[in-house]
């Protein structure tokens, strides 16, 4: 290969690279209320939990309180976390709502990018 043609590799590398890039940053998220939504990857939604402590009266936590091992148990349930972060999609389902069509331009672009520079590769 010539250092035209790797040049025209390196040109056309930039666009796949800002695809995947892109597609790494701006997944899909599947909502606890059912649908599929597109959010940045440092301001991903959280799914909220509720854990027993927060259904219990203040006076059955004072009674637990009393015992030692209850104590240190009732403690252990308020200092969970009240959230979990939800799982990307990255590329999501093949057919149905969490297809993620970023993710799929980004796949199928690396392997076009692949497959050229196969060609240029093998027919110099």
């Amino acid at each position: 290969m010539s250092l035209r043609d790797f040049k025209i590799l390196a040109i056309a590398l930039v666009p796949v690279l800002v695809l995947v890039v892109l597609a790494y940053l701006a997944p899909i998220y599947h909502m606890p209320n059912g649908t599929y939504e597109r959010y940045w990857r440092w301001n991903a939604p959280t799914r909220p939990v509720g854990h027993g402590y927060d259904l219990m009266k203040p006076e059955v936590i004072e009674r637990l309180s009393k015992d030692p091992v209850q104590k240190q148990i009732i403690e252990n349930m308020k200092n969970m976390p009240r959230s979990m972060p939800i799982e990307p999609h990255y590329i999501g389902s093949r057919w149905g709502p969490g297809r993620n069509m970023l993710g799929y331009l980004a796949m199928m672009s690396v392997v076009l990018w692949c497959l050229f520079a196969g060609h240029k590769w093998f027919n110099r």
